[in-house]
């Protein structure tokens, strides 16, 4: 007869006699609801507390092994024959599993109150341990804890038997209202002529709604234009904008559940693009610079339409300005772009969209930075200016043509045909007062210049 030991509470006696080995285990214990681990390698379940005898648990050695040379236990070996079984008697103490569920008092959000209290179940012998995000919290060991900030909460109990559950889950969402939102980039969109502000999503705050801001005709003086749920797109075109006349400072905020506006994100400016006839057949761009976040170049593109525009050159981020000496003939259309280092992903759809912020496009066609008045009468004569309305263009050259536009770049007025005539007179009286743009073709090239219609 031989003995040995199969854990620190089970002793089995072996009996070896011709064709069977028969065994004898003393007592396991184990809790309601959890698998116990039987002296045969397998495992059973029990719902309810009490005293177990799993007899003639049998295994057939030669059919686990695929060989029946030997049996394996605890560094030896024993020796069977074919015919060889093993006979386990496990006997089973189980005992109830503690009784662990999560109760909150105050909701899932941290909102007008200082704190929410979580509690479990209690019973005699219960001993507790709270967690957050997996980690045990010092000090919380009572049956409740009060919370204060953000995380998943659990709870761990032990009873005085040595069974140990833990609750479910229990996620609770800080105040969000100290976070602030932050915008990706400002850009243009051309084809409907309107700015878009695009963000990346705030993932882990309680945020109802953003709210978009868009600085006034004061300094750092911002005005609401509008929301956007937070389970929409992150992007809003402002529809009241046009580039085409000016760049635009934005900012962003956001409305958490509780009706908090978070403070407002650093602002982002969008580029605005100007045009203006340089010395010779050459073009001067000019810009303001993107404010937003670091800009290391900017990109120029030039193109014969719109949807044609291929890069050109870029710039350092240090500078706003560009003469092109080399235009190809006919209208010529500009862009600048900027692109932001960190990428802009507001939602898995439209991510390379964004990576960059684009200026409004303008063209040669019509130019919105203009020579001074002085500068213009040097090279033709337009009088009287100011004017009521009516004023007298000549020139030593042939007229070509005239094109007039408003400080929209609105065309208001055009003529072709001179018919050789070194002088013309111009009525602009159904236009409403204020300042236009004259842009003059003669024999000797182009010439631009400034008339104000009082």
């Amino acid at each position: 007869m031989k003995r040995f030991i199969l854990s620190t509470l089970i002793f089995v006696t072996f009996v070896l006699f011709a064709g069977q080995v028969s065994a004898q285990s003393t007592l396991h214990h184990g809790c309601t609801n959890q698998p116990v681990y039987l002296g045969n390698g397998s495992s059973v379940i029990y719902s309810t507390p009490g005293l177990y005898d799993t007899t003639n648990i049998t295994i057939n050695w030669c059919a686990l092994c695929g060989t029946c040379c030997c049996v394996p236990f605890f560094g030896g070996t024993f020796p069977c024959a074919q015919t060889d079984t093993i006979t386990f008697h496990d006997t089973i103490q189980i005992n109830p599993s503690p009784s662990n569920n999560l109760y909150n008092s105050g909701g899932s959000l941290l909102c007008h109150i200082d704190s929410i209290q979580l509690s479990t179940d209690t019973a005699s012998g219960y001993h507790y341990q709270w967690k957050l995000n997996g980690d045990s919290i010092p000090g919380a060991t009572n049956y409740n804890y009060y919370v204060t900030q953000g995380g998943v909460y659990t709870v761990r109990i032990t009873s005085d038997s040595g069974c140990v559950t833990t609750s479910l889950p229990n996620t609770i969402i800080g105040d969000p209202a100290n976070i602030a939102p932050s915008i990706c980039i400002v850009t243009v969109d051309t084809s409907v002529n309107n700015n878009v502000i695009v963000w990346e999503q705030t993932s882990g705050t309680a945020v109802d709604s953003f709210y978009i801001y868009r600085e006034t005709n004061v300094t750092n003086v911002y005005a609401l234009i509008g929301s956007q749920p937070q389970n929409a797109f992150s992007t809003f075109t402002d529809v009241n904008s046009n580039p085409q006349q000016q760049a635009y400072k934005y900012e962003l905020g956001a409305m958490d559940s509780c009706g908090r506006v978070t403070p407002l994100s650093l602002a982002h400016k969008t580029i605005h693009l100007t045009i203006s006839v340089g010395s010779g057949n050459t073009w001067n761009l000019n810009w303001n610079y993107y404010e937003g976040f670091n800009v290391a170049s900017y990109n120029i593109y030039r193109g014969l339409s719109p949807s044609s525009m291929i890069m050109l050159t870029s710039v350092s981020g240090s500078m706003n300005s560009y003469t092109d000496l080399t235009p190809p003939p006919g209208t010529v259309y500009y862009q600048i772009e900027v692109v932001n280092p960190a990428g802009c992903n507001p939602s898995t759809k439209t991510a390379s969209i964004f990576d960059s912020a684009k200026s409004n496009i303008a063209s040669s066609s019509t130019p919105t930075v203009i020579r001074d008045l002085k500068t213009f009468g040097k090279l033709s004569n337009l009088y009287p200016n100011p004017t009521t309305g009516k004023f007298t263009i000549s020139s030593p050259n042939t007229l070509i043509s005239l094109e007039i536009y408003n400080v929209l770049g609105e065309k208001v007025y055009a003529r072709n045909n001179f018919q050789q005539q070194p002088s013309k007179e111009i009525d602009l009286s159904n236009q409403p007062k204020g300042i236009y743009i004259a842009k003059i073709i003669d024999g000797k090239g182009i010439h631009t210049g400034k008339i104000v219609v009082e």
